[in-house]
């Protein structure tokens, strides 16, 4: 899936989001006390993400405000989502997310999408950025696992294939006795 460059840019040479996405961002973060600002991060990663300034007694600002940090520290929510085996397949297995389009989500479902994903609000999917961590990793064991199964199944099923061209012994999808035929064909009695 490839994910096209927006068309609207900025005088500066960025890209505007449309107006009605950019107010849902901002309700969105008044809702708990934050400022949101939607932009779209240029190839090569080419993906819209959600900025949303930390509230002031939030310790992550503590450099900043001392003045040890050059850039205002910022939560940072991106619209997209992991890619599908066939995406992965496609991009030589070199990509593992795909940016949604805002055509796609749409404003409600960008809020949606706010809701389930962030971390600030203590509503969404994971209760901490250590919850969301241990999720993946329990993710990817998961799919090893299988994997691995998977391509036991597979050997075992061409180990049996194999076995029978040798020995040559019939294949029977439907579990027939061809040595007792039906007295009638029709199946009248």
């Amino acid at each position: 899936m490839s994910l096209a460059v927006p068309k609207r840019m900025k005088a500066g040479g960025g890209i505007t989001p449309p107006v009605e996405f950019a107010d849902a961002v901002e309700t969105y973060a008044r809702k708990y006390g934050k400022h949101g600002t939607l932009r779209f991060i240029p190839p090569p990663v080419n993906v819209w993400a959600i900025e949303f300034e930390l509230r002031a007694n939030d310790p992550r600002r503590a450099l900043w405000q001392s003045q040890r940090a050059e850039e205002e520290p910022k939560e940072v929510v991106y619209l997209w989502r992991d890619a599908t085996p066939q995406e992965i397949a496609r991009a030589r297995g070199q990509w593992h997310r795909v940016g949604y389009k805002l055509d796609e989500l749409g404003v409600s479902g960008l809020v949606q999408f706010l809701e389930r994903t962030n971390l600030f609000s203590g509503r969404g999917e994971y209760g901490s950025l250590t919850e969301a961590v241990k999720d993946q990793q329990y993710k990817q064991e998961k799919g090893e696992a299988k994997e691995l199964d998977d391509a036991r199944a597979g050997a075992v099923e061409i180990g049996m294939d194999k076995r029978r061209q040798l020995f040559k012994i019939p294949y029977l999808t439907v579990g027939a006795d061809l040595k007792t035929t039906p007295t009638t064909a029709s199946g009248e009695k």
